[in-house]
């Protein structure tokens, strides 16, 4: 199990983002007529509050749609972790419960700014490319996930 965490970890850039993720968002991106907004393109999209500023990985403020790209290590997939263990994260040891919160509190707040949110998971686009895609799609063109 370890072995599988640890091998999730070579897909991450040293930048801040998977590059998995840029994959399925260039993807994306060539299929849709929106104006969105990624890592490599136009920067990722951001909401600040009073206590925190929030970077979404993939957005369309126009139609207020998000897609978060959460990768299996760095977000603590609960297919390969439980709520009890500690991430060990470059710089910092966090439970595994308190991540889920924090995750969860940076879609609520996007939701509380009139956006749908989508949450994708690296093992479901790894495993299922098209699918994850046209899931992503339906989500755009107004078909909530």
């Amino acid at each position: 199990m370890w072995q599988k965490k640890q091998e999730r970890v070579l897909v991450h850039s040293n930048k801040g983002y998977s590059l998995i993720s840029i994959e399925l968002f260039k993807r994306l991106e060539e299929k849709i007529n929106f104006e969105c907004f990624y890592a490599t393109y136009n920067k990722e999209y951001f909401l600040s509050s009073i206590e925190a500023l929030y970077f979404y990985d993939f957005t369309i403020p126009k139609i207020k749609k998000i897609i978060e790209f959460n990768g299996d290590y760095w977000h603590a997939n609960p297919e390969f972790y439980n709520e009890n263990e500690i991430l060990k994260l470059p710089g910092q040891e966090i439970l595994v419960k308190d991540l889920w919160q924090k995750d969860a509190k940076k879609i609520e707040f996007a939701r509380s700014k009139g956006f749908d949110v989508l949450v994708i998971w690296e093992k479901d686009y790894c495993n299922d490319k098209e699918g994850t895609i046209n899931k992503c799609l339906g989500f755009l063109n107004g078909n909530n996930q």
